[in-house]
């Protein structure tokens, strides 16, 4: 899941990429945490941290439990990150985090890792003191995708005049490409292009 609270503290304009990871890393390139052991969790026993540190497919277990078992978390949607709960229940948001597992990579993730690429979209503005924001990001996805070709990059928007709904942007670009995903067993190219496949708009 691509969760907001990893970027609450971005300096504005927030912009979020979301990466999805190839399943098949293992120990050591990556271990799995039940949770956000990193923060202020009130889940987690800080006494016991090494109890918490998981072998990636003993985390894939755990969490395919946790989903079965735990009556706050109803279906794997509820977990993986539901944009019509995130925007209707104040808490649930703010909580996720306290019980979505989390993949760790040591030092970084490769780019061979990577299967696709959430890449906000945003166009050119003026700006209210009348200069340009000069928007370089079309360049930079096409030099993305020249240096990267087997990485999937799928668009979602994102323009700045929306920057106040940045998170449930990266929420529902998440959720749908990945639903799309799922059912078409290929990524979209774009995440309005999911959602209106899904949504049979």
């Amino acid at each position: 899941m691509h969760n907001p609270y990893h970027r609450n503290q971005d300096p504005p304009p927030v912009r979020p990429f979301g990466i999805f990871i190839k399943k098949d890393l293992d120990f050591p390139e990556s271990h799995g945490a039940p949770c956000d052991v990193a923060q202020k969790n009130p889940l987690v026993d800080r006494k016991n941290l090494d109890k918490y540190y998981l072998l990636p497919s003993d985390l894939r277990i755990l969490k395919s439990h946790q989903i079965i078992k735990d009556d706050e978390i109803t279906d794997f949607w509820y977990y993986y990150g539901d944009p019509e709960r995130w925007e209707n229940d104040d808490n649930y948001g703010k909580n996720i985090y306290q019980k979505a597992g989390e993949f760790r990579y040591y030092h970084q993730i490769k780019p061979d890792s990577i299967v696709a690429i959430l890449w906000p979209f945003f166009t050119d503005i003026v700006l209210d003191d009348g200069s340009i924001d000069m928007n370089e990001n079309l360049d930079l996805m096409n030099a993305f995708k020249k240096t990267f070709p087997n990485i999937k990059v799928i668009m979602y928007k994102h323009d700045v005049e929306e920057e106040y709904n940045w998170a449930i942007k990266l929420v529902e670009a998440s959720y749908y490409s990945t639903k799309y995903y799922l059912e078409k067993g290929k990524f979209p190219k774009d995440a309005d292009f999911a959602k209106n496949e899904i949504l049979n708009i």
